[in-house]
């Protein structure tokens, strides 16, 4: 089977309908990314995918089932850092996340959660930075 490059609109819901819809036609060779990133892959099927509220919230209904809405929160806030990739490493942290069918996000055994982890943490930081930097404008 070909690589399938699975282009989403660059919204959280988005990425979300994009999670669904790679189990609901079970692709397993593929790389997730927004919406004008350049493509560097050669041999390669793209795929299009419209975000689907429907789609999304059954992802996110079952992120809160096995995780809490913190979980939610967080995998939204590593998705915002916009790191190239990050895609790829919250699909896996999901895949685990729905095998394991409890809260993984402190399994750092796990070397995504470990990733997140730390891509988060340099967020917390940047956000704590930019505040601070804001409060010191006014």
């Amino acid at each position: 089977m070909k690589r399938v490059i699975l282009i989403y609109d660059g919204t959280f819901n988005g990425f979300l309908t994009t999670i669904f819809d790679i189990y609901e036609e079970r692709i397993s060779d593929f790389i997730i990314i927004p919406q004008g990133t350049d493509q560097n892959v050669l041999f390669a099927e793209k795929k299009l995918i419209y975000t689907d509220q429907v789609k999304s919230k059954r992802v996110l209904n079952g992120i809160k089932k096995y995780g809490t809405k913190k979980t939610i929160f967080y995998l939204y806030r590593v998705w915002l850092s916009e790191i190239t990739g990050v895609e790829q490493l919250l699909y896996r942290f999901c895949k685990y996340l729905f095998e394991e069918k409890k809260d993984i996000s402190t399994d750092y055994s796990n070397p995504s959660i470990l990733k997140i982890a730390q891509i988060e943490k340099k967020y917390e930081e940047k956000n704590i930075e930019w505040r601070l930097l804001f409060d010191l404008s006014c």
